[in-house]
């Protein structure tokens, strides 16, 4: 039975779904104007200062915030930033002929979006123990080598490729009796080893050895130089394909 008003919802539902439904036509087709274009521009600019945006505050929130709400809201902003930043390639993705070209140049701007998402991720962190981080001599009580294997997929669910990431565990005894563990991409040390580990007194950003703390340098001119990078390739490409649109166009004679 339906109930009062149900009718009424579902025609609203379908109407906002069929203007969803041609918006995205015209924008995914030639037949679009000057107005497409400035907002074709406008959103080529907006999607990676909001990714970067939002990956910075995720990890400001997570590093500094108080209580574990925060730590964990900043954690989720911080996955969003990057899988905004990535599949946000799929926004160009336009015309069958161009397929490959389309997919190869967006896919790798969106590839550098994360890069930057993840350098001021990192910069976060570093400026977290540079600042709070507490030094603490410890020794290496062995080291667990962990794989972690991704199976990728493409849109018909067949299986394109699987990808395999290592993490090499440092389990350690410390003097300050904390950390117990820092991780690592590469095995840096060998069981038995000492070193000096920087650690966050609140927990809230990952242990590392103090040789690594502060060395990368100042990492804001890199990001902010990798994302003017994608937007000059995003402007790049709606300037393209508004011009090769327009031809279109004069050509059928609209």
């Amino acid at each position: 039975m339906r109930k009062p008003g149900q009718g009424l919802v579902d025609r609203a539902v379908d109407a906002v779904v069929e203007k969803g439904s041609a918006l995205l036509d015209r924008l995914m087709t030639h037949e679009r104007g000057w107005a497409w274009a400035a907002v074709d521009a406008f959103i080529a600019v907006a999607i990676p200062v909001s990714v970067v945006g939002v990956t910075y505050a995720g990890a400001m929130l997570n590093a500094h915030g108080p209580g574990w709400p925060s730590a964990a809201l900043g954690v989720v902003m911080i996955v969003a930033g990057f899988f905004g930043g990535f599949f946000s390639f799929l926004l160009y993705l336009r015309s069958e002929r161009w397929f490959i070209a389309q997919f190869l140049v967006m896919g790798l701007s969106s590839l550098l979006l994360c890069g930057v998402a993840a350098a001021v991720s990192g910069s976060v962190e570093d400026e977290v123990l540079q600042t709070r981080g507490r030094h603490t001599l410890c020794t290496v009580i062995e080291v667990d080598e962990q794989r972690h294997t991704t199976t990728h997929y493409d849109s018909a669910g067949n299986v394109t490729h699987t990808s395999t990431r290592t993490d090499y565990v440092h389990r350690l005894n410390c003097a300050a009796g904390r950390p117990d563990k820092f991780i690592m991409g590469v095995r840096w040390a060998s069981p038995g080893s000492r070193l000096e580990v920087t650690y966050d007194p609140r927990g809230r950003v990952g242990a590392v050895p103090t040789s690594l703390v502060g060395s990368q340098g100042e990492p804001w001119p890199l990001a902010w130089a990798g994302l003017g990078v994608v937007i000059t390739v995003r402007l790049g490409y709606v300037a393209v394909f508004f011009v090769a649109a327009r031809r279109w166009q004069v050509r059928r004679g609209t």
